[in-house]
């Protein structure tokens, strides 16, 4: 992973440990890729922060390619916010007032 500090608002790890139930409850394996496909979206926002377009407020989001998943982050200067981590069917304005 890159040299950037990295950080989250509280509330995405309990929306991904959520997820991860619901994965491992249908087959372990299956909240393993999750996980993993979860890490591989953090670090590629952390190595190549500006790849991804952002909003009028500077907010990312990166969709995950084998899970209805998006992780939205925010990059400023050596850092990078995890600021949710959605499923695509949920309400897509319910973590904008998260900071």
């Amino acid at each position: 992973m890159s040299a950037r500090e990295l950080s989250h608002h509280p509330a995405v790890a309990i929306d991904l440990w959520e997820a991860r139930v619901w994965y491992t409850r249908i087959d372990p394996r299956l909240a393993t890729r999750f996980l993993d496909e979860f890490w591989q979206s953090v670090e590629a926002a952390c190595e190549a922060p500006e790849r991804w377009a952002s909003d009028d407020r500077g907010k990312r989001r990166i969709r995950f390619a084998s899970f209805p998943y998006l992780l939205i982050y925010q990059a400023k200067g050596s850092s990078v916010r995890v600021l949710a981590f959605a499923h695509g069917s949920r309400s897509p304005d319910f973590w904008r007032h998260r900071r």
